[in-house]
Order: C-alpha cells, then sequence, then structure tokens
C-alpha cells in the first residue's frame, strides 16, 4: 500500500544496515518495506508473509530478480475451530 505519509518510514528502513540478517516483513504487501530491507538495507534474506492473494501475486512481481533472497509464506485459510465436547 503506497501512502505520502510512509514515506519517511520507509526511506528509514531503508537506511537500516541489515548486512547479513534474516528479516520477517510481517503483512508484507506488495513489498512496500521487504523490497528496501534487500536493496538499499542489505538483507540477506527476507520472509515476507501476506494473506491477501492479490498482494501475494504483485510481491511475486514486484521482487523479480531478487525473489532467490526472500521467502513469501501465504497462510493457509482459517478453518472454524472444532468443537470441544
Amino acid at each position: 500500500m503506497f501512502s505520502a505519509g510512509n514515506i519517511t518510514e520507509k526511506l528509514r528502513v531503508a537506511s537500516f544496515n541489515c548486512s547479513g540478517e534474516t528479516v520477517v516483513d510481517l503483512y508484507a504487501g506488495i513489498g512496500y518495506f521487504t523490497i528496501p530491507f534487500l536493496v538499499h538495507a542489505g538483507a540477506s534474506h527476507v520472509h515476507a508473509c501476506e494473506w491477501n492473494p492479490d498482494a501475494v501475486e504483485a510481491l511475486q512481481r514486484n521482487l523479480g530478480i531478487k525473489w532467490s533472497v526472500a521467502s513469501l509464506h501465504r497462510p493457509q485459510q482459517r478453518q472454524p475451530a472444532t468443537p470441544i465436547v
């Protein structure tokens, strides 16, 4: 999700020194923070977690050649709990 109000946070994340680090990006969306972690902060690997199938598709496209240093995690659909009798 792009928001002009988030640009300072995106720049702050991009300025991190994550060399050799593994990062977990919960609610990764289209990669708004995943990509700066990889490209600018130097993370060695990012685990991107996202529910929305449309965002997952966009994230896969946005990662492009960086796909080899990112793992995309899509949680399974929620199942109703089995009643305990």
